[in-house]
């Protein structure tokens, strides 16, 4: 990491960042998401199954790795409990990572 100009510490608040703004963003338009309601991580979901939520067909894991990058977004709109609060001492007091691009979140396939 140190030779990308990085470290565990700055990876993990980078990483926060990214989460709460896809949350903040929504792009799958779950019920719930937002600024203060946020927190992805592996965890046991409802169900492997498909089903049809508000006229949206929505595929569900049980447990699963959840969260955002550059090159996935794996979201079935469960938040992990243990997750929900855990990233806010990395986001405390700062206004965010020096970012060269916008957060841009992938749309679900």
């Amino acid at each position: 990491m140190r030779e990308r100009g990085t470290d565990y510490f700055e990876n993990s608040r980078r990483d926060a960042y990214a989460q709460h703004d896809y949350a903040t963003l929504d792009p799958m338009g779950w019920k719930g998401y937002g600024p203060n309601e946020w927190g992805f991580s592996a965890c046991d979901g409802p169900a492997d199954t498909a089903l049809d939520v508000d006229g949206v067909y929505r595929w569900f894991h049980t447990y699963w790795a959840r969260g955002v990058s550059f090159t996935r977004t794996a979201d079935d709109g469960t938040m992990s409990p243990a997750a929900l609060g855990r990233d806010d001492p990395l986001r405390a007091g700062d206004r965010g990572p020096p970012r060269s691009t916008p957060c841009r979140p992938r749309t679900a396939t």
